[in-house]
């Protein structure tokens, strides 16, 4: 297919020159600055290993700008520049080549427009292969041919009435993609999924064969015109079994259906999420900073920060892990605790459905991040939200016996009448981000939502713990309000209120005059960071 779209008139600040003789590869660092706009150049998308691989740095760039010695390049390189030749493309790109890596000043400059390199790339190389993780096994593999061919059964009899005897049929692995792409230890790298989702072409080179992608088709060698169509009817709305093409598209379809551009983004981050970075706490909004960008284009009024749209506030705060028994948060800091950038887990994200019965309760005065360079999708060094709506407090101890998968059992701080002993209508489900090995723990709570029918009630919201400034928290989780009967919504909004108006006037910044038209709660002002 065409790539006009993406032959913008750009460069990457450095290539790899391949040379000009056809039969020899002669690599040197190439400043852009001196080639014709439009240069065509292909990519390079491998794990580094636990080896570093050769890199460029300020000590030989002056060396290398001359020539690249080829025989201290690994098997990797050398066939992705020999795969480039093949395609008739001088130039490569290949991050530690191509990257100054003990500059900060050049990373920093670099990842910022890391999405454009792939993006405006001729094709990208994934070293795929199971058996080489890291950067020193090669592209090409020694194979027999005959091993990726379809088996082809011709039964006797007629199988169908459409079909009639001796018709040829075709045997082949339904999970093919799945087994040699989606399981690949590549695709667990973070900054390779970006690259993926970006490229307008990918070659995955694995153990067995060849794959390709682009935004038409996903083919391999035993299967050229693609994967058959049982294999697409199973196709959802993830990077593992679509390649994101609406959001290279920005007007995109699935089976029909026009492709809303935060669910893209909620699926993006939901698999983002379960990647692993050698360095989170640089990496990990920098990693997915091409891909920001261009949602970008298509999320109407898009604000940004720390990896949240701004007009997906509050409700997209109502992250949570997606498996307690592994969650780490980040040692050195990497995004406000609001974020979901904030911790190192495979996390799931909330989503804001069309048609389901939801009143926002919350609202977000001012939404800031501090930035660490002028990328305002890429690293942050910190940030702060203010925000409105209805405080309480809640003790939530542990169930017996209690496991992660478990969620503590939260009840709100107000005195209770003897006849609401019986009642869990004030009962909620707390959610800590990391388990407490106290058996119970205080905390605030911040309702973001309400949804609510004639026969049920529930609120949700933020698990908040006071930093020890006025009216400033952390978060610490989030709860999930147990559903109510509609006759016991009242216990509940009674105890709510009574724990609202005892708090301290140093759990808030100040209390408002505005009042929840729902609940009738107080309202409260206060910072997360």
């Amino acid at each position: 297919m065409s790539s006009s779209r993406f032959e913008k008139e750009w460069l990457p600040t450095r290539l790899v020159d391949l040379g000009t003789d056809d039969n020899i590869i002669r690599p040197r660092i190439r400043n852009s600055a001196g080639l014709p706009l439009g240069t065509k150049y292909t990519t390079l998308s491998h794990r580094w290993g636990a080896s570093t691989p050769p890199r460029l740095i300020l000590e030989n760039v002056r060396e290398w700008s001359i020539r690249i010695p080829i025989s201290e390049l690994q098997p990797l390189y050398r066939d992705s520049m020999e795969a480039s030749k093949r395609l008739g493309v001088q130039y490569i790109w290949i991050d530690s080549l191509c990257i100054i890596q003990d500059s900060v000043q050049d990373w920093q400059i670099e990842a910022a427009a890391m999405g454009d390199v792939y993006q405006r790339s001729y094709c990208n190389f994934a070293g795929a292969a199971k058996d080489t993780p890291g950067s020193h096994g090669g592209l090409f593999v020694s194979r027999n041919p005959v091993d990726i061919e379809l088996c082809v059964v011709k039964p006797k009899n007629a199988l169908l009435r459409t079909h009639p005897a001796g018709t040829a049929y075709y045997c082949f692995d339904m999970n093919i993609w799945e087994n040699n792409i989606t399981q690949s230890p590549l695709y667990d790298r973070g900054w390779v999924l970006q690259e993926r989702i970006l490229s307008p072409r990918v070659l995955h080179f694995t153990g067995q064969q060849v794959f390709w992608e682009c935004l038409e088709l996903q083919a391999c060698e035993s299967l050229p015109g693609g994967m058959p169509h049982t294999w697409e009817t199973k196709a959802k709305l993830t990077v593992d079994t679509f390649s994101l093409v609406a959001i290279l598209n920005s007007m995109a379809h699935l089976q029909g259906q026009a492709v809303e551009p935060h669910f893209l983004w909620e699926s993006i981050v939901e698999r983002y999420s379960e990647t692993s970075l050698t360095y989170p706490e640089k990496d990990k909004l920098a990693a997915l900073s091409g891909v920001a960008k261009k949602v970008g284009l298509s999320v109407e009024g898009g604000g940004y920060v720390a990896g949240i749209w701004k007009d997906r506030l509050p409700v997209h705060l109502l992250w949570r892990p997606d498996n307690y028994n592994s969650v780490l948060r980040a040692t050195e800091y990497q995004a406000p605790s609001w974020s979901w950038a904030s911790i190192n887990s495979k996390i799931q994200v909330t989503s804001v459905w069309p048609g389901k019965k939801l009143e926002v309760v919350a609202e977000v005065l001012e939404a800031h991040v501090d930035l660490v360079s002028n990328d305002p999708t890429g690293q942050v060094c910190g940030g702060y939200l203010r925000l409105r709506g209805c405080l309480a407090t809640v003790t939530c101890r542990k169930n017996m016996p209690y496991t992660r998968f478990t969620p503590m059992i939260g009840d709100i701080n107000a005195p209770r009448a003897p006849d609401y002993e019986t009642l869990d209508c004030a009962t909620i489900r707390c959610l800590p981000d990391i388990e407490t090995s106290d058996a119970t723990t205080e905390f605030h709570v911040f309702i973001i939502n309400l949804r609510y029918t004639k026969d049920e009630f529930r609120a949700e919201g933020l698990l908040l713990e006071p930093t020890g400034k006025k009216g400033q928290f952390n978060r610490r989780g989030v709860f999930d309000g147990i559903p109510v009967a509609s006759q016991e919504l009242q216990v509940f909004l009674d105890l709510f209120m009574c724990s609202a108006e005892q708090l301290s006037p140093k759990n808030y910044e100040r209390k408002t005059e505005y009042v929840d038209p729902v609940c009738g709660f107080p309202q409260y002002e206060l910072s997360i960071i």
